[in-house]
């Protein structure tokens, strides 16, 4: 929330389409020209058939979120495709290993020393009393 996203989409047809960006409710996203305060940007590039588009979303908020859809037109017909622009929350807790490891050996002298040859989750500790 708050940041810019850009969405892509890649199409290939002959003869040439035109393609353009629709939201959710179907409303076309027109914006090939940048202007200070639009919500939209679209970009697009041509190479022979294929055509690379852009649609730079600024400042995404809760009313942005939802799907997103690329269309391509041409005379032999039309095809799209929908990308669905989803809010991952952020965690609401950071639980670090050291908090772990202090809460572990509260209440007791202990020097603790990992195994430098643990491999993956397999919890392989070394644990010494007073440096020993």
């Amino acid at each position: 929330v708050g940041q810019d996203v850009i969405l892509e989409c890649h199409t290939e047809a002959y003869p040439a389409s035109i393609n353009y960006w629709t939201t959710e409710r179907g409303d076309m996203i027109i914006s090939d020209t940048s202007r200070t305060g639009d919500k939209f940007e679209t970009m697009s590039q041509n190479t022979g058939y294929t055509k690379y588009m852009q649609l730079k979303i600024r400042s995404v908020g809760p009313a942005d979120f939802g799907s997103y859809r690329c269309v391509a037109k041409n005379s032999l017909g039309e095809t799209d495709g929908l990308i669905k622009l989803d809010e991952i929350p952020a965690p609401t807790t950071i639980l670090t290993t050291e908090s772990l490891y202090n809460n572990r050996s509260k209440g007791r002298k202990a020097n603790k020393k990992l195994d430098p040859m643990m491999v993956g989750d397999y919890g392989v500790e070394e644990w010494k009393e007073n440096g020993e």
